[in-house]
């Protein structure tokens, strides 16, 4: 292996010198790489370098793994497009790819080295013998990985030449990977068959769904508690009037913005009940399956419209149900009337916290993108957002005082002289790139806060700690350097967050060293009371609600705090700390603390519920019973099969917590929906499409486990005899489900809707309907007979309406539409789709499918030596990607 971290050679700023002193070395290794190599040396002042749009680079992987070693060949090959020379002096190519192993030949090695640079951050740099390249020349730099899964997120990312020590910065993208063979599909242990997704695969997958008449699909989504057509039709006309009851001005406002899109003129609405009100918002005492809160009753004659809620949220969640039952294919239109089905529903959450945790630390699409979120998250009657605000790779909401929080920590790249921290998630070499650099200002979120409680949704802050601090580290590192430049010692040391003298050596679940605060000094603690105080300031200035703050205190590395010199001398002085195992619970019990003045409670990922305990020299956990009266809240992701943790919230919620589930097999929204090259997304919970979401069953996940994370077949009801079961006086403390979208692979708002939809539908319907009918079921094909019927059921609402809903609210949403599956039976090509209601276009012609290529209908007779060309368009045309098959290759 030759992975090489060498101490940066150049000349620094005194901000710089100070950072790279405290950071630059962690027991050897460097782990500060955002101010450059030993390869930046000095250009020549008259050195010319090409620009990005002269400098094409290609990536590409050999499928050259042998058996017993699994490593590949990958190499970048750069083309000098310029009339000057790339030399070997004063550059380096950086890019970012998920954390591997490098391996590199001894030959190759005098020309180049390839090094890790911490995190995702790799960079090429050019050795005494590099021969450069010349005007209209290529030069292939190649080594060898461990990497073995090959997806277009997974491919480098961000690449750019620094060169002249950050003085200039030439950005050149996303190296273009060449295409990936399926063969370079690989199975996981005790696989039966490669892990890629085929078109035969997609066929076998949906080959039992079928199209349900149009009547009998349920218009609103999630399902409501009680529905009936009374099958007659109101017609809402331009003049509508709405009436309402004092309190609900902000839901009568609005419906009427609403229906004002649709009907050309205002709608009046007001307090008095005059005889023109055609529509009635009423707030009264309600309670629908022994709930009273968020609950809703909606009456649609042929005369008036009566809606009543038992609170301001149920009437909200009445709205949208009504406006739920117009035809989406008038929702881009402006009419005089509008016709509704006469309806009566009756309707309850099944859980009051319905969330989605979005992460705006990784990669920040802008605060636009928030608002989307909230509109589209009230829209499905969710109401908890989980902002995921501060990580080691950004920290994205500005703190009074605190000025280097985002001056610093918001910012990515490496230009000389810009303090940032390194690039991440292919970001690119320069501070002003979105989505690496970007923060919420202390008026946008203030703003946020009002406008999120407007559409009933609570905003939950993440602030994170101990570990997943990088960037809150570093930039209190600068404000400490800031200071004592200017004589202010005292000062400087107040919000310090690490220990100078700290030898401990650990690697993050991300790869960093040093991402960790220090728990065992006070600097620590009056930086987090700080900032949570300014955040409760922004929630009272917004009138927002705020019960609970997100610290998120998961993953602290092995290895944390063991050559700590403030860790010692605190373990001395407290006679209850034995081990560095009692420290972070210490830590969490000094955050509790600063909660519990501010009338705030804790919560935190699964970690701040459990402790540590080995045996038999195993490392484990088990629930910690310390903090019950405390009453933290965590929440559990951690379900992945196999991992030991199944059962790890029914574990917490027997033992006394509240607990949210965000179990990260079926609630991961980012993880890609299959294995193919071009679906984005990661896999290392697995992969999780739409139906996975819908068939999660948060009381007894067990039901729903028909396969492990690998795609093997499991037998869930058998795996759960040797699993914690989930007491049934236990079911009232599972809060709720929460969906989570993390954002490594999100670099823009488009890629941000397609992970989110239409998983979030299925996330809704989950959170909001009752439960599901195969609860009802102890037998494994029972269960799996009455998952395939409720999903046929709603796979039809959204082929047939929901999707053509999507295509027109928002402007229009980039959902995904998937491709058609395809499989020759005798001779015969049968195709199908994912969702009921679309349709397949295809061509034989090489022409890519179009709204007016021919529409499949029935088998088709393909010629030998021919390509078919297929895609699924929706009701509104919208296209998937399209696939090919190729008649002789299946024959």
């Amino acid at each position: 292996m030759h992975v090489k971290d060498k101490f940066p050679d150049m000349r620094m700023t005194a901000l710089y010198s100070a950072l790279v002193d405290h950071f630059g070395v962690i027991a050897g290794g460097l782990v500060m790489v955002m101010i450059g190599c030993a390869s930046d040396a000095r250009l020549d002042e008259t050195t010319l370098f090409p620009t990005a749009n002269q400098i094409n680079i290609e990536w590409e992987v050999l499928n050259d793994a042998v058996s017993g070693d699994d490593k590949r060949t990958v190499q970048f090959t750069i083309q000098n497009a310029s009339d000057t020379v790339i030399s070997r002096d004063g550059w380096a190519l950086y890019f970012n790819q998920f954390p591997h192993s490098l391996y590199l030949d001894q030959a190759s090695e005098k020309e180049f080295t390839v090094e890790s640079k911490g995190g995702d951050l790799y960079a090429i740099l050019p050795q005494d013998s590099f021969p450069g390249i010349r005007s209209g020349e290529s030069y292939t730099f190649r080594y060898q990985t461990n990497f073995n899964v090959f997806r277009s997120s997974f491919t480098p990312k961000g690449a750019f030449f620094r060169i002249d020590a950050g003085r200039r910065i030439v950005d050149l993208g996303d190296p273009i990977p060449k295409t990936f063979s399926k063969d370079f599909s690989f199975q996981h242990p005790g696989g039966t068959k490669p892990i890629f997704k085929n078109i035969e695969d997609r066929y076998e997958e949906q080959e039992d769904l079928r199209l349900l008449d149009r009547a009998d699909i349920q218009d609103v989504i999630p399902s409501p508690d009680y529905s009936r057509r009374k099958g007659g039709f109101f017609t809402l006309h331009s003049s509508v009037n709405i009436y309402h009851d004092e309190g609900l001005d902000e839901e009568a406002r609005y419906l009427g913005e609403q229906l004002n899109q649709l009907l050309g003129a205002p709608s009046r609405y007001s307090t008095s009940a005059a005889d023109t009100a055609s529509i009635f918002l009423r707030q009264g005492a309600l309670e629908i399956g022994e709930r009273s809160e968020e609950v809703y009753s909606l009456d649609i004659d042929e005369k008036e419209i009566n809606l009543i809620g038992s609170d301001r949220a149920g009437v909200f969640y009445g709205v949208q149900s009504l406006l739920a039952l117009i035809d989406p294919q008038v929702l881009d239109q402006t009419s005089d009337s509008i016709v509704i089905p006469t309806t009566l529903l009756e309707d309850r959450p099944r859980f009051a916290y319905r969330g989605l945790h979005f992460d705006v630390a990784r990669n920040f699409n802008g605060v636009a993108q928030l608002y989307d979120v909230i509109r589209l998250m009230s829209r499905y009657k969710l109401n908890r957002l989980h902002l995921h605000l501060t990580d080691d790779e950004g920290w994205r909401l500005e703190i009074p005082g605190l000025p280097e929080l985002t001056e610093v920590g918001a910012k990515r790249g490496m230009q000389a002289d810009v303090p940032s921290l390194p690039p991440a998630y292919g970001s690119g070499g320069m501070t002003t790139n979105m989505p690496g650099s970007g923060y919420i200002s202390r008026e946008q979120f203030i703003e946020l806060l009002e406008y999120a409680n407007s559409r009933h949704v609570t905003v939950i802050p993440e602030i994170n700690g101990p570990g997943h601090a990088r960037a809150a580290i570093w930039a209190m590192q600068a404000r400490h350097d800031r200071l004592m430049e200017a004589g202010q010692e005292a000062q400087a040391r107040e919000y310090l967050l690490h220990d100078p003298n700290d030898k401990s050596v650990y690697s993050s679940a991300q790869a960093y060293h040093d991402n960790v605060v220090c728990v065992c000094q006070e600097y620590t603690y009056t930086f987090f009371e700080k900032v949570m105080r300014e955040v409760k300031k922004m929630y009272e200035e917004a009138d927002a609600p705020l019960r609970l703050m997100h610290t998120g205190s998961d993953e602290v590395p092995h290895g944390a705090w063991t050559a700590s010199p403030e860790c010692e001398k605190l373990m001395a002085r407290e006679e209850n700390l034995h081990s560095v195992h009692d420290l972070h619970p210490y830590f969490l019990s000094r955050l509790h603390a600063i909660l519990e003045d501010l009338d705030l409670q804790l919560g935190g990922w699964e970690e701040i519920a459990l402790k540590t305990v080995e045996l038999n020299g195993q490392v484990s956990y088990r629930p910690n019973l310390e903090f019950l009266d405390a009453d933290f809240v965590p929440f559990v992701w951690n379900s992945i099969v196999g991992s030991r943790g199944e059962d790890l919230g029914y574990q917490l919620a027997n033992s006394g917590y509240a607990v949210v589930l965000c179990n990260a097999t079926n609630l991961y929204l980012d993880m890609a929906y299959t294995y193919e090259p071009d679906e984005p997304g990661l896999s290392w919970a697995g992969f999780v499409n739409t139906k996975n979401v819908f068939e999660y069953t948060p009381l007894d996940l067990f039901q729903t486990i028909f396969e492990d994370d690998h795609g093997n077949p499991l037998d869930g009801i058998a795996l759960s005899k040797s699993k914690t079961r989930l007491l049934p006086e236990a079911e009232e403390r599972i809060l709720g489900i929460q969906g989570a979208l993390w954002s490594e692979t999100l670099r823009s708002p488009q890629l941000v809707e397609y992970m989110l939809l239409p998983k979030l539908l299925a996330l809704s319907e989950r959170a909001w309907a009752v439960q599901p009918p195969w609860r009802a079921y102890a037998d494994g094909g029972a269960i799996q007979s009455s998952v395939n019927d409720a999903w046929n059921a709603f796979a039809n609402r959204l082929g047939q309406v929901e999707f053509a809903r999507l295509d027109k609210i928002e402007n229009g949403l980039a959902y995904r539409l998937p491709p058609p599956g395809a499989k020759f039976i005798n001779g015969m090509l049968h195709v199908n789709t994912a969702f009921p209601g679309t349709t397949v276009r295809y061509t034989v012609d090489g022409s890519e499918p179009n709204p007016y290529s021919p529409i499949y209908e029935e088998p088709i007779k393909m010629k030998s030596n021919k390509t078919i060309r297929l895609r699924s368009f929706n009701t509104t045309n919208r296209a998937s990607r399209m696939v090919e098959v190729n008649a002789p290759m299946l024959n």
